[in-house]
């Protein structure tokens, strides 16, 4: 092998994206949120794919097909660690499904619930509702 010639575990980049298809860690997280967004939350593929970051309804239905050939960039990595973080934390206050879904669509005082601040696809609005979840004294909306 030589100097140019890139390792053999890292997969092809795709020319048109320039991003290489997901490798099984990557993976494993991508197959992780699907299951947190559609089988925990409950949530339709309308709902999760601004959550996501605005994929393509198209795209989300491959990725729950083939999660493994997902091309999974920096900025997707840690939208998908953001969710799983806040996925852990409502697991903490809310151990069964039902109570995480309850809590998702519950408004707030100002009337809106925090799946209407997920699906604005903000990544900042992710870690804000961990942080209302972790620590509702603040102002969070944990423990409804």
């Amino acid at each position: 092998m030589s100097p140019a010639d890139p390792p053999a575990e890292v997969p092809p980049s795709n020319p048109t994206t320039g991003r290489a298809p997901a490798g099984r860690a990557e993976a494993a997280l991508l197959r992780a949120v699907l299951h947190v967004l559609f089988g925990v939350w409950g949530l339709s593929v309308r709902e999760a794919a601004p959550i996501l970051g605005g994929v393509p309804l198209r795209t989300l239905f491959h990725w729950r097909e083939r999660p493994g050939g997902a091309p999974i960039d920096t900025a997707l990595r840690y939208r998908l660690s953001a969710l799983l973080a806040l996925h852990k934390a409502l697991r903490q206050v809310y151990p069964d499904a039902a109570g995480q879904r309850e809590w998702l669509r519950a408004p707030d005082p100002d009337g809106r619930t925090p799946l209407a601040l997920l699906m604005e696809g903000r990544r900042r609005d992710i870690r804000l509702l961990r942080g209302r979840v972790r620590h509702p004294a603040d102002g969070g909306s944990g423990g409804r």
